[in-house]
C-alpha cells in the first residue's frame, strides 16, 4: 500500500515538473512572438510526433518519410494556406505509398498529425498568439479538471477505448473549462454567447481527440506514444486534445468569418 501510494506521488511529481517546464518554454516563445521561432519550435514537436505515430500505426520509420514530412513544414512556413499544404501533402503521402510496396499505412502519418499540425501553425499565423494561448489554457484546463476530477468522482467508465476516464471526469472537465474559457475568450470572439459556444465545441472536440490517441495505443497495445515528457508520456500524449482542438477552432473562426461576411 505504502509504495502505491508513493508511486502515485512520484508520477504526480513528475507530471507537475514536466508540465512546468512545458509552460515555462512556452511562454518565453509565446512572449518573444516570432513567426520564425514558433515555427522551428513547432516543427521539432510535429517531427518527434511525426515519428512516435509511425509506433501507433505500427510502421517502421523511413528516412523517406522523414524528408518529405520536413518538406511540408517548409511549405506551411512560406504558403499559410492549408488547403494548399493539405493536398501537397497527400500527393506525398501517395508517393510514399507508392514505394513503400502499396501499404496504406504509411500514408497515416501524413494525416494525423500532420494535418492538426498544420492547422495549429495556420491558427498562430492567421490570428495571433493569442488566440493559441487561449486554445492551449482551456484544453489544459479541460485535462486538469478531467484528471483529478475523474480521480475525486470518477466511478462510470467513458468508452472502452480509455478505461480509466470516466464519465464523471469528463463532466468536470467540461464544466470547469468552458465556464473559464467562456469568460477568457469573449476577447477574441466578440461576446459571452460566441465564446461560450467556441469553449463548449472546442472542449468536445478535444476530448474527441484524446479517446482517438487512447484508442490507437490501445490497439497496438501502447501505454504512451513516446517517453520524451516524464509524467506524460510523447509529444502526442501531450497535444493529441489541442491538435485536435485547433482544427475546431480554426473551422469556427472560418464560419465565423463566413457569417460576419
Amino acid at each position: 500500500m505504502v509504495e502505491k501510494v508513493k508511486a502515485i506521488v512520484m508520477q504526480d511529481f513528475k507530471r507537475f515538473w514536466s508540465g512546468v517546464a512545458m509552460i515555462v518554454c512556452l511562454a518565453v516563445v509565446f512572449f518573444i512572438n516570432n513567426t520564425t521561432l514558433t515555427w522551428a519550435l513547432m516543427g521539432v514537436l510535429y517531427l518527434i510526433a511525426f515519428f512516435e505515430s509511425t509506433r501507433l500505426y505500427q510502421i517502421s520509420f523511413h528516412l523517406l518519410g522523414l524528408l518529405l514530412a520536413i518538406l511540408i513544414w517548409i511549405g506551411i512556413y512560406y504558403s499559410h494556406e492549408a488547403l494548399v499544404v493539405a493536398l501537397f501533402g497527400l500527393c506525398i503521402a501517395s508517393l510514399t505509398l507508392i514505394v513503400s510496396d502499396g501499404n496504406p499505412k504509411y500514408t497515416l502519418p501524413f494525416i494525423y498529425p500532420t494535418l492538426p499540425f498544420v492547422s495549429l501553425f495556420v491558427l498562430y499565423t492567421a490570428y495571433g498568439v493569442g488566440y493559441l494561448i487561449w486554445l492551449i489554457l482551456i484544453v489544459a484546463l479541460a485535462d486538469i479538471f478531467a484528471y483529478y476530477g475523474g480521480r475525486q468522482f470518477g466511478k462510470t467508465k467513458l468508452c472502452a477505448a480509455s478505461p480509466k476516464k470516466t464519465i464523471e471526469g469528463a463532466l468536470c472537465g467540461f464544466i470547469g473549462s468552458v465556464m473559464i474559457g467562456s469568460v477568457t475568450g469573449i476577447g477574441i470572439f466578440g461576446n459571452f454567447y460566441l465564446s461560450l459556444l467556441a469553449s463548449a465545441i472546442i472542449v468536445v472536440i478535444s476530448i474527441i481527440g484524446d479517446l482517438f490517441e487512447s484508442a490507437l495505443k490501445r490497439k497496438v497495445d501502447l501505454k504512451d506514444s513516446g517517453s520524451i515528457l516524464p509524467g506524460h508520456g510523447g509529444i502526442l500524449d501531450r497535444m493529441d486534445a489541442i491538435l485536435f482542438g485547433s482544427i475546431a477552432m480554426l473551422m469556427y473562426l472560418s464560419f465565423l468569418e463566413m457569417y460576419q461576411i
